[in-house]
Order: C-alpha cells, then sequence, then structure tokens
C-alpha cells in the first residue's frame, strides 16, 4: 500500500498512506541482490474480498499470510504479535519513524530472522522491520489476518510475475512472458524504491505507481477535481494500451511531492492480467 515522505532532507523518516510504507533516505536494509540463476518458484496468490493479494510464507517454522506489496520499498516487514512470539530481538532503528495519514506516529525496530521459506525457496539470515502494531491494525482494517509485507525490495530480487486469473506468484528465472503476448510492454522507473510508469490519465500525463498493495487505483484530488472519497471513471493510457478505469479520489500529496506521482495501479485494473516484471530490463509487462 502506498505511502511516502515529504521530509526527504536527509531526516530518515517514513510516511505511511493506507497502510504500508514507501521507505526513502539511507535508513533501510539493502535491497537483496537480483539472482541471476535463481530457479523457478512458484506459490499461491490469494486475493481477499477487500481486493488485496497475498501470499504464504514460513518464517522461522511459523506459518504466515503475507500481502504482496509492489508499493512498499521496504524489504520484508513482520507483525509485532509474529516477532514477539517468535522471541526474536529487536533493536531501533535511530532518529526513522512511521508516520501514517492519520497522523499516528510509529517507531521502527529491526531484527533478524534465521529463516525465512517460499515455496521451496530458502532464504535466511535475512533483516526485517517491525513498525509497532501497525500490521495488525491494517489487517483488522481489511478482515485478513496477515502478519507479513512482502515489498518492493524484497520482490525485486529477481522477475517477478503475478498471475490474478490463475491465482499464482512466481518469481525466477524461467518465467515465461512472451513480449508477442503481452497486451501492454512498458518501462517502469525503479524511483526510491518503487516502480512508476508513465501514462496518461484522462488525457493528462501522469506518473503512476504500480501498487499491488493498493485494492483500487487511486487519482489525486486535484487531478480528478472531484470529492475525495468519490469513485470516478477516467480514461488511462498506458503503453499502446488504452480503456476507462475506475478510480478512487484521494488526496495523493504525499506520493505527488515525494514521488511526482499523482495516480496509482491498484488490484482492481491488475485482476484482469498477468503482470510480469522483468527485473534487470525494468519492463512491466501485462497480458
Amino acid at each position: 500500500m502506498t505511502g511516502t515522505n515529504p521530509d526527504l532532507g536527509g531526516s530518515r523518516r517514513r510516511l505511511l498512506a493506507g497502510g504500508m510504507s514507501l521507505a526513502f533516505g539511507g535508513c533501510s536494509p539493502a535491497p537483496v541482490r537480483f539472482d541471476r540463476d535463481a530457479p523457478l518458484h512458484e506459490l499461491p496468490l490469494l486475493l481477499s474480498d477487500y481486493g488485496l493479494v497475498f501470499t504464504r510464507i514460513t518464517v522461522q517454522g511459523r506459518p504466515v499470510l503475507a500481502l504482496v506489496d509492489t508499493g512498499s520499498a521496504s524489504g520484508l516487514r513482520l507483525s509485532e504479535r509474529i516477532a514477539r512470539e517468535l522471541q526474536i530481538e529487536l533493536h531501533p532503528v535511530p532518529g526513522t519513524t512511521v508516520r501514517g495519514l492519520d497522523g499516528q506516529v510509529l517507531e521502527v525496530q529491526r531484527g533478524r530472522l534465521a529463516s525465512l521459506e517460499l515455496g521451496n525457496m530458502t532464504l535466511g539470515p535475512i533483516d526485517f522491520e517491525v513498525t509497532g502494531t501497525r500490521i495488525e491494525t491494517i489487517a483488522r482494517q481489511v478482515k485478513t489476518p496477515f502478519d507479513a509485507v512482502l515489498g518492493w525490495r524484497f520482490l525485486a530480487r529477481s522477475d517477478l510475475e503475478l498471475d490474478y486469473p490463475k491465482r499464482t506468484l512466481r518469481l525466477g528465472q524461467d518465467l515465461s512472458s512472451p513480449r508477442a503476448l503481452a497486451t501492454i510492454s512498458l518501462p517502469y522507473a525503479d524511483t526510491k524504491g518503487v516502480p512508476l510508469v508513465q501514462g496518461l490519465v484522462g488525457g493528462q500525463p501522469v506518473r503512476l505507481l504500480v501498487d499491488t498493495g493498493a485494492p483500487m487505483c487511486n487519482l489525486d484530488a486535484e487531478l480528478a477535481r472531484e470529492a475525495k472519497g468519490e469513485v470516478v471513471e477516467r480514461q488511462l493510457s498506458i503503453g499502446t494500451w488504452s480503456g476507462m478505469v475506475r478510480w478512487r479520489v484521494k488526496d495523493l500529496a504525499v506520493t505527488r511531492q515525494a514521488l511526482g506521482s499523482t495516480a496509482t495501479l491498484g488490484n482492481n485494473f491488475f485482476n484482469r492480467h498477468v503482470v510480469h516484471f522483468r527485473v534487470l530490463e525494468q519492463t512491466l509487462l501485462l497480458r
């Protein structure tokens, strides 16, 4: 889910908008390196009634549900509950806080897992973050008991494919998504740890955040010229594709200031596609 930090002047802060976060500054763990030789790993992709996508992972032997969130610039984030139940030592990150659009400010803590399993892939040791009880709060709001977030810094370690119609998530280098079959092919920019694409909304040029952590496409109120909370239809043009899309009108001032992004592509758009990220090429394919 989306968020930004309007104060980018070395303050090492973070801000959550809609639950999860984008991360800026030098305080984030380094992204997992791209593995050119990574084998193919396939996991089930679960689409909730709220419109969010999840997969199942195992954290130090404990099965948990994880939000798949390309709009989060963090790598791996865990709930405070799971970290405490697993008795993992947490350390505060000096000078780093997380603030939601509701104004709540949370301290960031960091820990290290001995092992993390996704399908037949085992990783470890691996760093993670805890932001108070923010995940628990969002889980209650969206009525899905999840305890982890897989952000872009984690997901972009290899090519990534989310097959919404077949409900599968695939990571690795053996992904078959021929360009000839793609309905949409366009470059994305890895900007401050999240993917952005260029397009037109209602004929206006925009930068769109590619956010699988957003249940619905979002449009900045200033661009939509409608009241916040309204749902509107606007023409979207990306690559060679053009069509009508439903958007929720929101105040996206924070993403506009930090990323220059005034719109978000969410799951009401992606749920009709196979979404394929070719990470080394920084190309997004949809078919």
